[in-house]
């Protein structure tokens, strides 16, 4: 329930529909869209010998080598992260809903103790003015009573407080008006480290970020342009026109001015997601580990006051 009201969840379908259509344009025929240029030539403004040439050519980009592997292989580790980035989310919400769930849990019990509390204050400041008219006991034991009886209304207050704030907490993340009454399991054992989704997502992370290395290493230059085309010209008043085909080739060169804060910028993402990755583990094993010397207390404590 939770889940379904994340923004993540609302934009998954077109979020796939994303890299679905970055995985198309890593399989395309041409690297970029092909363009047609249409030219006009004439010595009308000045001579007006009748010089005419018209000329269209269509210029067609073309994958080098390796290039098209590389950007199929970044759009299949960019939607990889997507997912594992999915998935770490859904880890985090549950722990999310697991606190609200407890926190609102445990506000209604202090509150309903909170009222036990009252309710045996009221009971004790009438067994006391009954007494103190019987004359067992001075005013002073009832004025104590009464004012443990107010305490205890004024505890009563502040608990309704917070189990209204967090009912309305856990209602606000999950869209439940009630608390589900369930029974959460606790497991024996973690799982494997390397399973975690949180490390899983930050594993994609560097993934993406390698893939991003090789293709800046290997798109080296713009794509080089395959140019066809016909033109249709006459040199003069009276002549003919003449028509002829136009095949060319652009070679676009490859500068450290282009290829140099593509590649750099490329190697300190990798550089940082390494590192976010390591202390990412760190941070994990030291929580696992912190989690379950917690649990073991809890049993402890539960045992103690059972």
């Amino acid at each position: 329930s939770a889940w379904s009201r994340q923004p993540a969840a609302k934009a998954t379908g077109a979020r796939e529909d994303e890299f679905a259509a970055k995985r198309d344009a890593a399989t395309a025929p041409f690297p970029e869209p092909p363009s047609v240029n249409l030219g006009y030539r004439t010595d009308r403004p000045n001579q007006d010998t009748g010089i005419r040439e018209l000329e269209g050519i269509m210029s067609v980009p073309v994958w080098t080598a390796g290039t098209r592997d590389a950007a199929q292989t970044l759009a299949n580790a960019e939607a990889e992260q997507f997912d594992s980035g999915l998935r770490a989310q859904r880890w985090r919400l549950a722990g999310e809903v697991r606190e609200a769930y407890w926190q609102a849990r445990l506000a209604a019990t202090e509150h309903e103790l909170a009222q036990r509390k009252v309710d045996e204050a009221i009971v004790l400041t009438a067994d006391i003015e009954r007494r103190l008219r019987a004359g067992d006991v001075a005013r002073t034991d009832l004025n104590i009573a009464r004012g443990a009886e107010q305490l205890a209304r004024v505890a009563l207050a502040e608990t309704r407080t917070r189990a209204y704030r967090a009912r309305q907490a856990f209602a606000v993340l999950t869209g439940l008006k009630s608390l589900p009454a369930v029974a959460e399991s606790v497991i024996g054992a973690p799982a494997e480290l390397e399973a975690h989704p949180q490390l899983a997502a930050a594993g994609r992370v560097v993934t993406t970020a390698r893939a991003k290395v090789g293709q800046a290493s290997v798109a080296t230059r713009d794509p080089p342009e395959i140019e066809v085309g016909v033109r249709r010209e006459r040199g003069a008043f009276g002549e003919a026109y003449a028509n002829s085909v136009v095949v060319g080739i652009k070679v676009p060169f490859a500068t450290n001015a282009r290829n140099q804060p593509r590649i750099t910028a490329a190697n300190a993402e990798l550089i940082e997601a390494d590192a976010a990755a390591m202390l990412e583990r760190q941070k994990l094993a030291t929580d696992i580990d912190g989690a379950a010397v917690e649990l073991e207390q809890a049993h402890e404590i539960e045992t103690l006051a059972a």
